[in-house]
């Protein structure tokens, strides 16, 4: 699981943070009036694309809710930022967010929850997209401009041919997205030998012959290719109980543990092992059969990415699989190296799984921390205010300057209209 924690205010960049604070806001601060007000048919920015100084004052100062400053993000003892301060970055933070994109200043106040992702992914699914793709990647542009056709029937078998794709890739997208049952999705999508039945009301025989040649070619060299990576996984050592686990085999998985093959064994290059797989598979059962058969719930993997079977179940907010690691002695606190918040806690916050955030808490995990700053740091960003509270309570530093700049950031957000949660401070 190769995620990355991303921010604008990791604890390694707040000297350049207060450098930016120091520096000398221009003249024609670009920050737009609220989107309502732009909705509604605002004047255009004097300037090329930057608003006038006073548009500028006049959205920054409007808020739906009373103004939160400095004085109310700043927790009182804290002895790294002042009021003062805070104000003067929510200023230039507007002021160089708004020379961004408006996607780019939208983005900057989101970051995408698994979930969200599935949900964008849906509505940014584009059938004839995926289809036109597919059409030229196989090569039946090729076969389509070699039939001896009309120009009238060449252009109806290309219609064809890119409705079938659409139809069959949404319905497999839509079942890999659990919208449908993946089974019956897949079943009900549309065969090549129908398809190839279609085109026979205006192909010859010997031009479907070409149609199924054009098939059997790309097949063809998919299986060399497939063939090429299987050789480079086997030297790298996904054979064995690993190849078992990273197919969610679980019988072979049994068969393995019962050989006695080594449960802990990684691939050479410390990517995974059998119990991360199992885990990523979230199958319980195989979990299990590993943590009987000797596993270690507490293994890291040695790559650049290091993780283990418990920080994937929290990155996937899998609750029954963390309680299962848990119960076999996997340390809710371990980080994936010394000092690094990359931990449980941390990862469940950063995907908004609050619940397993109250999970972890309830199985000790400590939010006292790195990985407790950084977890509250993420439930700031994604508006929860209910994961906030409970990492608060369980000593999260609430007083760091990465926590109180993303407040004024969230802040800054809510006055342009990109956040629409309230951000009075608990």
């Amino acid at each position: 699981m190769k995620k990355r924690i991303i921010g604008l205010l990791a604890l390694g960049g707040l000297a350049a943070l207060l450098a930016v604070m120091r520096t000398q806001a221009p003249d024609n601060g670009p920050v737009p009036p609220p989107r309502e007000e732009r909705a509604a048919g605002a004047a255009q920015p004097d300037g090329p694309g930057l608003p006038s100084r006073s548009t500028r004052d006049r959205a920054f100062s409007r808020a739906p809710e009373r103004k939160i400053t400095g004085a109310d993000l700043v927790p009182e003892g804290s002895l790294l930022l002042s009021a003062k301060q805070v104000d003067e970055f929510m200023e230039r933070y507007a002021a160089r967010l708004m020379q961004e994109p408006e996607e780019a200043r939208e983005s900057a106040f989101v970051w995408l929850t698994p979930e969200m992702r599935r949900r964008r992914r849906l509505d940014r699914f584009d059938p004839a997209e995926r289809a036109e793709r597919r059409y030229h990647r196989e090569g039946w542009g090729g076969f389509v401009e070699g039939i001896e056709v009309s120009e009238p029937d060449r252009r109806k078998v290309r219609d064809m041919i890119l409705q079938h794709f659409a139809h069959r890739s949404e319905l497999i997208h839509l079942g890999l997205n659990g919208v449908l049952d993946f089974a019956e999705a897949a079943s009900a999508a549309p065969s090549l030998e129908s398809l190839a039945s279609r085109l026979g009301s205006i192909l010859s025989a010997s031009q479907i012959d070409g149609f199924w040649a054009t098939h059997e070619a790309y097949r063809e060299a998919n299986r060399k290719r497939d063939e090429i990576r299987r050789e480079k996984r086997i030297a790298n050592g996904h054979v064995g109980i690993i190849q078992a686990a990273g197919s969610d085999d679980l019988a072979a998985v049994r068969a393995h543990v019962a050989a006695g093959d080594d449960v802990n064994r990684m691939t050479l290059d410390g990517e995974t092992f059998p119990l991360v797989d199992a885990a990523i598979h979230g199958n319980l059962e195989m979990v299990q059969v590993l943590l009987d058969a000797g596993a270690d719930p507490n293994l890291l993997t040695q790559d650049h990415w290091p993780t283990s079977a418990l920080r994937v179940a929290a990155s996937k907010g899998d609750i029954e699989m963390i309680r299962l690691l848990a119960a076999a002695g996997a340390d809710p606190s371990r980080a994936a190296e010394p000092g690094s918040p990359k931990t449980p806690l941390a990862s469940a916050a950063q995907n908004g799984y609050t619940d397993a955030v109250r999970e972890l808490l309830a199985l000790g995990a400590d939010a006292s921390g790195e990985a407790g700053q950084h977890s509250l740091w993420w439930a700031i960003r994604h508006g929860d205010r209910e994961m906030e509270r409970m990492l608060i309570d369980a000593g999260a530093n609430h007083r760091s300057p990465m926590v109180i700049l993303e407040r004024a950031t969230r802040e800054v957000g809510r006055r342009l209209g990109y956040v629409t949660e309230p951000s009075e401070p608990d």
